[in-house]
């Protein structure tokens, strides 16, 4: 065996074909957002969000690769209410909505044209050549996926941390999806990426937990969660095979939901022939089936490959940990250094301004002692359990007016 796969190496390497590949890729990506969030009487509170992002892995027009995008919410903090806080076994309980636009690059990862340099295949190495062969052909005009989505949640607490519930219902208008789809082939590409569908979903999420056992050196924490989710693909410019939709990971076609299984109808077996008949593109009883046709009327919907409905039951055991786990938590950190201009006030006589300063700052720039026996972790990662996102190092510019 070993001489046999060695031999098939030396050979791909004399026909001067690529056994190995190395290949580069560039992304670039922008983002700037603006964010304010507001809170009245500690129980309505207040939040907007607008972004503008561009990405050359979309198209160079100009309506294209930088989209804005916004959403906007709020909740309402109802343990905060005089009606509730007297209830003493709810420790909190909040409604809250959102509404907004939002976009992602599904799976674009290229408009520009995409040349690959290659051998030609010849029965001779004389008459080899190089050519250079068309990956992907320019699509200026790909744009982001978008998503307009409401939701609504109520979140509470009961008993003294004993029940946690969340529960979830949202509706997503989702338009611009990327798929790839067959072309006339003009220029040498058959299969491109595009903008070719809009869907709509809908659905529901609950969580319902707590805590059942809480002692000293053990604990017991149960989780139920259900969860209800639909789609259906409401304008699709694709034209699918009948191949395409009898896979077993289902198919895409207006009207019916993302990853739709289809199934050939089945006939029985022929009396004289003992051959199995189907239903077939015209309509037809017969023992074949030409898959490549576009007439998909007679295939059977047997439901989406995605379930409906999902749910689980999770349970957390927690033990005595063993001292040689132990670190020390304590640590030195330099948390946060700004520098501020402020304008003398004389230069700001000729301009609408009263005040304008400018300030430099950087968060979290240096971890400067911690325990060894955490190998360089951060100590506050650790002091969220390990679950959260660790301490990020940022630099913020702020310019200041008033007015």
């Amino acid at each position: 065996m070993p001489t046999l796969l060695m031999t098939g190496m030396l050979l791909t390497i004399e026909a001067n074909f690529p056994y190995y590949g190395l290949s580069n890729e560039y992304d670039r990506f922008a983002a700037f957002y603006l964010n304010a969030q507001y809170t009245f009487d500690k129980k309505y509170n207040f939040y907007g969000t607008v972004r503008y992002d561009g990405s050359n892995q979309l198209g160079s027009s100009k309506t294209a690769r930088w989209l804005p995008t916004w959403s906007f919410g709020g909740a309402w903090n109802m343990d905060q209410e005089s009606f509730l806080k007297n209830v003493h076994w709810i420790d909190y309980m909040k409604l809250r909505a959102s509404y907004g636009l939002t976009a992602s690059l599904g799976p674009a990862t290229n408009s520009g044209v995409v040349l690959n340099s290659l051998t030609t295949n010849r029965t001779f190495p004389l008459e080899r050549e190089s050519v250079i062969q068309i990956e992907h052909l320019e699509n200026s005009d790909l744009t982001w996926e978008k998503n307009y989505q409401t939701n609504i949640g109520l979140d509470a607490g009961l008993f003294n941390g004993k029940v946690n519930m969340s529960l979830d219902i949202y509706e997503r208008r989702s338009f611009d999806l990327i798929s790839l789809i067959k072309t006339g082939g003009i220029g040498g590409e058959a299969i491109k990426a595009a903008n070719y569908a809009d869907m709509k979903a809908h659905g529901a999420e609950a969580l319902i937990g707590g805590p059942v056992i809480k002692a000293r050196n053990w604990g017991w924490r149960t989780n139920f969660t259900f969860g209800y989710n639909t789609t259906e693909i409401t304008n699709a410019k694709n034209e699918p095979i009948i191949f395409d939709l009898v896979k077993a990971e289902g198919g895409n076609t207006a009207g019916y939901p993302v990853n739709s299984l289809f199934s050939i109808q089945y006939k029985g077996l022929d009396h004289l022939t003992g051959v199995p008949t189907f239903i077939n593109e015209k309509g037809e009883v017969s023992p074949n089936v030409y898959l490549q046709d576009q007439d998909i009327s007679h295939l059977v919907f047997e439901g989406p490959v995605d379930p409906k409905f999902t749910g689980g039951f999770s349970n957390t055991f927690s033990y005595n940990y063993s001292t040689e786990r132990v670190a020390d938590g304590g640590f030195v950190r330099l948390k946060t250094v700004s520098l501020t201009y402020n304008t003398n006030e004389r230069l700001l006589k000729k301009t609408p301004f009263k005040t304008l300063s400018l300030t430099a700052l950087s968060a979290n720039p240096w971890l400067i002692y911690s325990d060894p026996k955490l190998k360089g972790q951060d100590p506050e990662f650790f002091n969220t359990g390990g679950v959260a996102q660790p301490i990020q190092k940022q630099i913020t510019l702020s310019l200041k007016a008033g007015l």
